[in-house]
């Protein structure tokens, strides 16, 4: 059948030599698991990683610092891939490990060494407040970046033994309910509602916003608030970066007077003043790109009470428009592009969604993969509609989850689970209302409410108090 090579190629993903025997894993003498040692491989590899490009292109001339940086670059990251050839099936892509929070985490690492080392003994006393907001806003950034990466994003707990699974196969059935819709048959779950099982981390996660690279982790219920802080301290403290960086260069003394190819005479002056430190602050300014716009879109998603797979998804209907957006499911991130694609609509009897799904295989290329993982299809695909009223109000019409701009705002801001410590699994409110989102199979019924001398209280179905 011409399939010796697949053969191969198969024995070899699944640890094997050609002729059937086990692989010996070349770390072993470090640890016997493979899944812990590529997972802090690719976590810290990044740090040399950025550390080697960017010496390179302070130490060399533009027109060899840049082609040898990106060698290296290219060089480092292929050392990084064939190690993969001994990783798990579900981490034989690079994108698939902790690579890119690696590289974030790698980012804020470096920068913090050049504050505390150049920037900071120069700059205290003539700049001391930029200084303490810059604390401030990197260790509000590490912080909630170490937790929405190590937290339990609000897994829904699996049943305990078979017979609890039968039972709740059973009632499916009687439902007529007994579909991939309402049942996980990877978890052997029941699929509350907003729920979505992730390829990456194995588990269904409770009103899953997206997975996110950049943390290497699921953004659910759980870490949710933690996910969007994050990205709010990290913008700050880039400003504040920026800001201190150029007063430092301003109390520097004058570097060489080597000639540049590509700066002016003053551009070049100050580059020499601390080349590494520029190119640090530069790398960092980079960053400002994603998080912008990630602001931008959770903003409108957490007004509208609508995770990114809702908003990208569920709730609108202008045909050329959705079926680009309606791709981010199962790609992994807050982008659009994806292979498998589920569109949800809830009738007005409250029951579960019904879903159709979709499949758009497609190639994607060196920019389509960076604009995949920077969100910027997300992005403009929100700014897009978001500037549509009419379709915004009956896309706000059918959402059952909205419960107003301040009620939706309130009840992601002001949840009572604490700010910087972890939540009680799948807890949330919903117009101001405990709610339990791991076990909610019915979209709640909206009571209306009246005014009494005590406040306000519900009014039942029939008008009555």
């Amino acid at each position: 059948m011409n399939s010796v090579k697949q053969w191969h190629q198969a024995l070899a993903d699944c640890g094997y030599a050609e002729n059937g025997g086990p692989v010996q894993f070349p770390f072993s003498f470090i640890t016997t698991d493979r899944r812990y040692f590529i997972t802090r491989f690719f976590f810290f590899w990044p740090f040399f990683m950025l550390f080697s490009s960017i010496y390179i292109l302070s130490a060399l001339p533009v027109f060899i610092g840049v082609p040898t940086a990106i060698v290296a670059w290219g060089s480092l990251q292929w050392i990084g891939q064939q190690l993969l050839l001994w990783a798990p099936l579900n981490m034989k892509h690079i994108h698939h490990t902790p690579f890119m929070a690696g590289v974030f985490g790698a980012t804020l690492f470096w920068t913090g060494e050049r504050w505390l080392r150049k920037i900071l003994p120069t700059t205290y006393t003539i700049s001391p407040f930029f200084n303490l907001f810059f604390v401030i806003s990197y260790a509000l950034t590490l912080w909630f970046y170490t937790l929405a990466m190590t937290e339990d994003p609000g897994y829904v707990p699996k049943s305990t033994s078979r017979q609890e699974q039968k039972i709740v196969v059973r009632e499916l059935i009687s439902k007529t309910q007994f579909d991939e819709n309402n049942f996980c048959i990877t978890c052997m779950i029941r699929r509350p509602l907003r729920s979505k099982h992730c390829k990456r981390c194995g588990r269904c996660t409770a009103k899953q916003d997206h997975h996110c690279p950049w943390v290497n982790n699921c953004i659910g219920i759980n870490n949710h608030r933690h996910f969007f802080y994050y990205v709010l301290a990290m913008l700050a403290g880039i400003v504040f970066f920026v800001r201190l960086t150029l007063i430092y260069l301003t109390e520097r003394p004058a570097g060489s007077a080597e000639t540049c190819t590509l700066l002016g005479p003053e551009l070049c002056a100050e580059f020499n003043k601390d080349s590494f430190t520029v190119l640090t602050t530069l790398w960092a300014a980079l960053q400002l790109t994603w998080p912008t716009m990630l602001v931008f879109v959770q903003l409108i998603q957490i007004a509208r009470a609508l995770t990114t797979r809702e908003n990208m998804k569920g709730h609108d209907h202008f045909s050329a428009v959705a079926e680009v957006v309606t791709s981010a499911a199962v790609a992994g991130t807050t982008s659009l592009e994806g292979a498998q694609v589920e569109e949800t609509t809830v009738n007005g009897s409250g029951s579960a969604p019904s879903r159709r799904a979709h499949n758009h295989p497609r190639k994607e290329g060196l920019w389509q993969q960076w604009k995949t993982l920077l969100g910027l299809d997300t992005f403009l695909a929100t700014a897009m509609y978001g500037s549509r009223a009419e379709e915004v109000v009956a896309q706000q019409r059918q959402n059952p989850w909205t419960r107003g701009v301040s009620a939706n705002c309130s009840d992601f801001f002001c949840d009572p689970a604490p700010v910087f410590g972890k939540r009680q699994t799948g807890q949330g409110l919903l117009g101001g209302q405990p709610i339990d989102w791991t076990a909610v199979y019915e979209v709640p019924r909206r009571e209306p409410m009246l005014a009494s001398r005590g406040g306000y209280q519900a009014v039942g179905a029939d008008g009555e108090v």
